[in-house]
């Protein structure tokens, strides 16, 4: 994978318990993706902040995971 062409960085965080399924699923989607543990204010719980690199053209896709994850990961 040719990581030079990235262009944009998206973060986004989500609770531990989904950080498997959701860096499979971007990966599924051919973008690279980093994770730092973090823990989370809210209610305690342990986070994880997620340094997704997008290619040009790669922007909608994303933001269409986001939008629908669990069509993304059924869709993969």
């Amino acid at each position: 994978m040719d990581n030079s062409s990235i262009k944009l960085l998206m973060l986004a965080v989500v609770q531990e318990q989904d950080l498997d399924t959701a860096t499979h699923a971007l990966s599924q989607l051919h973008l690279p993706v980093v994770f730092l543990s973090s823990a989370g204010g809210f209610l305690g719980r342990r986070n994880a902040t997620l340094l997704i690199g997008l290619r040009a053209g790669t922007e909608e896709s994303a933001s269409r995971f986001w939008k629908h994850p669990a069509d993304s990961v059924l869709n993969t």
